[in-house]
């Protein structure tokens, strides 16, 4: 209900087309493939999608509630951190630091309240620090911008280190364009 809602609420257009662009959504293949691994995601996606729709709104009840489900979404995973982006181009500043607040608090407290606080943000980092090391170079499975130079690349004399050293600039290369290219576009996106 949350995922039809915000889906619905992001779409400008009549009831038709809104019906459309939700079950062209529900059915693409990133929301199947959600779907059947139970991503969290899924939550981040849909607090993403409050945060775009209502950030703008004239109440200011409704923009601190954009901004709590943006950090919440952060705080679920890190990528939609980008959406931060369009704070700072339109240069809310002091919004842009109540979501990082907000952000800090939702991902540091429930390790106080759940687990034993300092020790378990250790043992995440470490966690963390060792999930970023793919020794698999297969690319069936796993999707994402680090692999998509690997396939063609692995066709040359190219050690296995070397590969993921250029996937994982590759990665932070796109990431990066995409956020320099949001401050360069004239109108804003249509929905």
């Amino acid at each position: 209900a949350a995922l039809y809602f915000s889906l619905s609420a992001s779409k400008k257009g009549s009831r038709g087309e809104k019906l459309l662009f939700i079950f062209l959504t529900l059915t693409s293949g990133p929301m199947l493939f959600m779907f059947e691994r139970g991503n969290n995601i899924i939550i981040a996606l849909i607090l993403s999608l409050i945060f775009v729709t209502f950030y703008k709104s004239d109440k200011v009840l409704v923009r601190e509630l954009s901004l709590i489900a943006l950090s919440a979404a952060i705080a679920i995973k890190i990528y939609p951190i980008v959406f931060c982006a369009l704070l700072v181009r339109e240069k809310r500043i002091k919004e842009l630091l109540r979501t990082a607040l907000y952000s800090i608090l939702l991902f540091v407290v429930p390790f106080f309240i759940f687990y034993d606080g300092l020790g378990s943000i250790k043992l995440l980092l470490a966690n963390l620090s060792n999930y970023g090391n793919i020794t698999n170079l297969s690319t069936g499975t796993q999707l994402n911008f680090a692999k998509m130079p690997i396939l063609p690349l692995s066709l040359f004399d190219i050690s296995n280190d070397m590969l993921l050293r250029i996937g994982d600039a590759f990665k932070v290369v796109v990431m990066f364009a995409a956020v320099l290219a949001s401050f360069f576009v004239d109108r804003e996106w249509k929905a």
